[in-house]
């Protein structure tokens, strides 16, 4: 596994950045020390989720791929910090995903301990007992990020890429589709439409971070779920657009910021459709 390395530089003050959101993983065996971390991370404004060792982490993180940094406790009984970190990093290496940040939380500050972390793959190490100024620090550094340039995002040769978008044919929804997909029932298809409502806005955002990180096999992997959520609940025509712009990248192509943008008008005309259909069926 590479050696990660620990990351001391903050974004320049100089530099605009996101409002302070995102979801953080904390992964802390002692109750007391749960509650402290959790009232300071919603003190600034952060969802959080919780796991009591590092087996349930590891199991947390792999089903929630909107999980933004984890607070990895180091000391923990059926599986500890060091170990978490350790399937985690081979997890996201299978999955070709990005390092997710990992801040260790430790109340030794041995040499030794902090080399361990560093090794496993963490970023950064938060010494107990912690307070808001230093857990705001880590939020800073992990969770801000640069708004959008539009110079970032990477411009394809074929610009044929762009009318992907163009004259369309196909339904935005089709309320056929799904039904034959859960058999005709209703209140399943109502279920299934929240849901996907839901979710679908996260798969955008990990798309836009993926292009802002000019990291196409990320984006490629999201397009590839996209596309097969919104075919199953029958928006056909994201759903075949996506299908057309995975075979593109398949062959190098990359998502422009033209792109991007038609895509996410696309969802927010089928999301209005959804949201009529299901007033109308609940």
């Amino acid at each position: 596994m590479p050696e990660h390395q620990v990351e001391d530089e903050q974004f320049d003050s100089e530099v605009p950045k996101a409002p302070k959101k995102g979801k953080i993983l904390i992964v802390e065996d002692i109750l007391t020390n749960r509650m402290v971390l959790t009232s300071l991370l919603e003190t600034l404004d952060i969802e959080v989720l919780i796991a009591e060792n590092g087996k349930k982490a590891v199991d947390i993180f792999k089903s929630d791929p909107t999980i933004n940094m984890i607070l990895m406790d180091i000391q923990m009984p059926v599986m500890n910090g060091i170990e978490a970190t350790l399937v985690i990093r081979e997890w996201e290496e299978i999955k070709r995903l990005s390092p997710t940040p990992i801040v260790a939380i430790t109340a030794f500050d041995y040499a030794e301990d902090i080399k361990n972390c560093k090794d496993a793959g963490m970023n950064d190490v938060m010494f107990k007992p912690p307070d808001l100024k230093k857990l705001n620090t880590y939020v800073e550094k992990y969770l801000y990020v640069k708004k959008i340039d539009p110079a970032l995002f990477e411009l394809v040769k074929d610009k044929a890429i762009e009318k992907l978008l163009d004259d369309r044919t196909e339904a935005i929804f089709n309320e056929k589709w799904l039904k034959v997909f859960v058999s005709d029932h209703k209140k399943l298809a109502s279920v299934i439409l929240k849901s996907a409502t839901k979710n679908i806005p996260e798969y955008f955002a990990l798309l836009e971070e993926a292009i802002r990180n000019h990291s196409m096999d990320e984006a490629k992997a999201v397009v590839h779920v996209l596309k097969g959520l919104l075919h199953q609940i029958g928006a056909i025509r994201l759903s075949k657009i996506l299908a057309e712009l995975n075979e593109r990248m398949k062959e190098g192509a990359a998502i422009n910021e033209i792109l991007y943008t038609g895509l996410v008008k696309e969802f927010q005309i089928l999301d209005k459709e959804l949201q009529v259909w299901i007033k109308k069926n609940t």
